[in-house]
């Protein structure tokens, strides 16, 4: 992961601040983690807050006007935590604290109650409500079959147009891979996650990071961040608090935020799109989404003689996705 940032002294620095706070190596994990090891989330989560800020580093040493025309930031499940940093509001070393106990109480939320999440597509002409049918038929197998009490599967998010995430119980997720089709559904594929995030499964989490919340500052977002549980700007410190919290039990809306983020007048054109961090899956879920702001990008803000919509050279491109 992020193998290129170690060129950059300013990525390492990022790095070597992250020890300081967690007590322990994230650089090294990055690089030689085990896959076992690194899907676990009180781990995955500071790894990943880490790079994200690291390769950030990079582009603001690279392209410091590229980052002080930045127009709106947001960040996907845990990289809403990225973009808030991002947008000055709140420390680096605060959002890591806030990122580590998210981990540790999201990880213990999954211990005490197993399960996973699972993509799925909608076939075309399918009813929207598909994936409620389906969720509300794995419950009352779970129920019927399996003798489970009060189990769990649930719309965990609006990934882009015709593609969800479901989560839940293991046995709920099984049911619906094996009877996707019935509901109109297709390629039904199991996430690397050791959890059911973004449901009620995670309700023992939100007291610890309600917690953690309370001891650190958190001012209005110098540039418009989108908020995962509204696609709404957020507003004041108590509101980000609000919804830093519901976010770790309500779907993110995913699909809704890009087209928050990209809607102008006609003839407008659009601007730059970055992500910073490891991966490219929320490139991928723009294109999705709205192909005119991917392919249409108003390049007039990039270094001269850059040749694409992208500055060169950079490292890394996954949590925080930035309009410039």
């Amino acid at each position: 992961m992020c193998a290129a940032l170690r060129a950059h002294p300013e990525a390492m620095q990022v790095f070597a601040e992250a020890r300081k706070v967690l007590g322990w190596d994230p650089w090294v994990l990055s690089q030689r983690g085990c896959a076992e090891k690194l899907v676990h989330t009180e781990i995955c989560q500071p790894v990943v807050f880490t790079a994200s800020l690291a390769a950030f580093a990079v582009l603001r040493k690279s392209f410091p006007q590229v980052v002080d025309e930045c127009r709106a930031v947001a960040g996907y499940s845990l990289g809403e935590l990225t973009a808030l940093v991002i947008a000055g509001t709140m420390t680096f070393e605060d959002g890591l604290r806030v990122v580590a106990e998210r981990g540790v109480a999201m990880g213990q939320a999954s211990l005490e109650r197993p399960g996973g999440m699972l993509t799925v597509g909608i076939r075309m002409g399918t009813s929207s409500t598909a994936i409620d049918a389906a969720c509300q038929a794995a419950r009352d197998h779970c129920i019927a079959e399996m003798g489970t009490t009060r189990p769990v599967c649930q719309l965990a998010s609006y990934l882009y147009p015709g593609v969800r995430v479901i989560a839940g119980d293991d046995k709920a997720l099984k049911y619906i891979q094996s009877n996707a089709a019935s509901f109109g559904l297709t390629r039904p594929i199991r996430l690397p996650v050791s959890g059911a995030f973004h449901t009620d499964m995670m309700a023992s989490a939100v007291g610890a990071l309600d917690r953690t919340l309370e001891t650190i500052s958190l001012v209005h977002p110098r540039i418009p961040v989108i908020a995962n549980v509204t696609a709404k700007r957020y507003g004041h410190g108590p509101s980000i608090r609000k919804n830093l919290l519901k976010q770790l039990i309500q779907p993110v809306l995913w699909e809704q935020t890009m087209t928050a983020l990209y809607q102008r007048p006609q003839q407008t054109n659009f601007p730059i799109s970055l992500e910073v961090g490891p991966g490219g899956q929320l490139g991928m879920a723009l294109r999705k989404t709205n192909r005119k702001a991917w392919f249409e990008q108003d390049c007039s803000l990039l270094p001269t003689g850059s040749p694409s919509p992208f500055p060169p050279n950079l490292p890394a491109t996954g949590t925080a996705f930035g309009s410039f």
